[in-house]
C-alpha cells in the first residue's frame, strides 16, 4: 500500500498588545486584577493548563534561556487530535492535556473561544481544516472539528494553489503577523487542522517616556546587556511566593495580564519551572495583587522553534507516535500515527503593549505564605526571569516563556 503522510495539526497563535484582568468596577476604587463582575466562560481547573506549559517550557534546549511556548494552541489541536483517538493512544493524549476529551473539554474550549469573540478585537481566534480531496476522513470527526471548534472545513487539492490559500489564511487570520505557516503542501499528506489567532491590544497604563531608562540586563552566563528598562513605581499587582517574586501588568480591558516572575536570589529560571507546578501558578494569578511594588519591564522581542515530538512523548504520550501501536479509528479506519510535532513563537514587548505569536503543527503519518501588604518591594527584571500571559477572568495561560538574555 503506497505510503502516505497527513499533517493533522497545525495550530497558529498570534498575539498583539493584550487586555488585562479584572472587570470595570461600578465603585471608584480600581479593583485587584482578579475581580471582575460579568458572566465570563470558565475552566474547571486552570492548573493542567499551566502544567502543559511548563511541562513544553521544561524541554525547550535554549543556549540563551529564551523560550515561549504557548499551551491553548497545543490544547486545541490535542483535544481535536483525541476526539479521532480511541483506546490507549485517546488516554494518553488526554493524560496530556490534564482532562478527559468526554464533552466536558471540548465546551470549556469553545465557550474560551466564544467569550474571546464577544470580548471584541483583542485575542480572536479561528480554526480549519484542509482535507486532502483524496483522503476521506470519518464524518463524526469532521462534525466534531466544526462543532465544537467551530471549524471550517475545506477539501482541496494539495498542491501549490493549496499552500497559498493556506497560507493566506493564516495571514488573514493572524492580521498579517505571521504570513504563513507551510513551506509547501505535500500531497501525500491526508489532513491539516489549523488554528489561528490574532491578539492586539495595548497596556492599561502605558509606560509614559520619562519611565524608559537605560539598564543592564545580567543575562546567562554572566553576560551583560544594555536593554531599555520599563520603569513604573508603586504599581499594584505585586506577587510573590516560595519560588519568586513578580508582577502583574494589565492590558487595555484589564481582561489580559501580562506576569513576570523573577527567581528568588540563588535560583535558576530552570529550577523555578522544575520546582513549581500548575496548580502554584494558578493559585498565584487567582490571588491576584498581593501589594504594589516598584517594577522594571525589559523591552524585549523574539522567535523560538521547539520540536514537541520527544516531549510529548515524555510527557506521556507515546503510542500516538507507534506506527504499530497508535489508534486513531476515529478519523479513519485505515492505520494513522503522529509523524512530526513544531511549534513556532514570537513575541515583542514594549512601551503601548505586547504582540505575540505562535504556529503548532503535528503531523499524521498514514502506514500498513503571603507577603507583607504594607511591605515596600521591587521587582525589576533585570536577571533572567519567567513571564505569561494570561486571560486572568479565566485563569488559562496564553503564552509562558522564559528571558535568559537580550540582544
Amino acid at each position: 500500500m503506497k505510503k502516505r503522510h497527513a499533517a493533522l495539526l497545525a495550530a497558529l497563535l498570534v498575539c498583539g498588545g493584550l487586555a488585562g484582568c479584572g472587570a470595570t468596577p461600578e465603585a471608584e476604587p480600581e479593583p485587584e486584577p482578579s475581580t471582575q463582575t460579568e458572566e465570563v466562560a470558565s475552566v474547571s481547573d486552570p492548573a493542567p493548563y499551566y502544567d502543559l506549559g511548563l511541562g513544553l517550557l521544561r524541554d525547550v534546549d535554549a543556549r540563551d534561556g529564551n523560550a515561549l511556548v504557548s499551551p491553548i494552541s497545543l490544547a486545541r489541536p490535542l483535544a481535536v487530535l483525541a476526539t479521532g483517538a480511541e483506546g490507549a493512544t485517546r488516554t494518553q493524549i488526554e493524560d496530556v492535556l490534564g482532562a478527559p476529551v468526554d464533552g466536558t473539554l471540548e465546551a470549556e474550549l469553545k465557550g474560551l473561544a466564544d467569550d474571546w469573540s464577544k470580548d471584541g478585537d483583542t485575542f480572536s481566534l479561528a480554526d480549519s481544516l484542509w482535507v486532502n480531496e483524496t483522503f476521506k476522513p470519518a464524518e463524526q470527526f469532521i462534525s466534531n472539528a466544526e462543532e465544537d471548534f467551530g471549524a471550517e472545513v475545506y477539501d482541496r487539492a494539495f498542491d501549490s494553489a493549496t499552500l497559498k490559500e493556506i497560507n493566506g489564511w493564516v495571514d488573514e487570520h493572524t492580521h498579517g503577523m505571521i504570513d504563513s505557516i507551510l513551506e509547501k503542501v505535500d500531497p501525500s499528506y491526508a489532513l491539516y487542522v489549523i488554528n489561528a489567532c490574532a491578539f492586539e491590544g495595548g497596556w492599561e497604563t502605558p509606560y509614559e517616556e520619562g519611565a524608559v531608562e537605560d539598564a543592564t540586563f545580567h543575562g546567562v552566563n554572566g553576560a551583560e546587556t544594555n536593554v531599555s528598562m520599563m520603569y513604573e513605581q508603586d504599581a499594584s499587582g505585586y506577587l510573590e511566593n516560595d519560588q519568586c517574586t513578580g508582577f502583574m501588568k494589565p492590558y487595555s480591558g484589564r481582561r489580559y495580564t501580562f506576569v513576570g516572575l523573577l527567581p528568588k536570589e540563588g535560583t535558576s529560571v530552570s529550577e523555578l519551572l522544575a520546582e513549581t507546578d500548575g496548580a502554584e501558578l494558578a493559585d498565584l494569578v487567582r490571588m491576584g495583587s498581593q501589594g504594589s511594588a516598584t517594577t522594571g519591564l525589559p523591552k524585549f522581542e523574539g522567535e523560538h522553534e521547539m520540536d514537541l515530538s520527544k516531549t510529548l512523548q515524555r510527557l506521556g504520550m507515546t503510542d500516538a507516535f507507534d506506527p504499530n501501536l497508535a489508534n486513531f479509528s476515529g478519523i479513519s479506519s485505515e492505520r494513522l500515527c503522529v509523524g512530526e510535532a513544531v511549534q513556532k513563537t514570537f513575541i515583542e514587548v514594549s512601551e503601548e503593549g505586547t504582540r505575540a505569536g505562535a504556529a503548532t503543527e503535528v503531523g499524521i503519518e498514514l502506514t500498513s505564605m503571603a507577603p507583607d501588604l504594607d511591605e515596600a518591594h521591587e521587582v525589576v527584571l533585570d536577571r533572567p526571569f519567567a513571564y505569561m500571559i494570561v486571560d486572568a477572568y479565566a485563569n488559562v495561560p496564553l503564552f509562558m516563556g522564559t528571558i535568559g538574555s537580550i540582544n
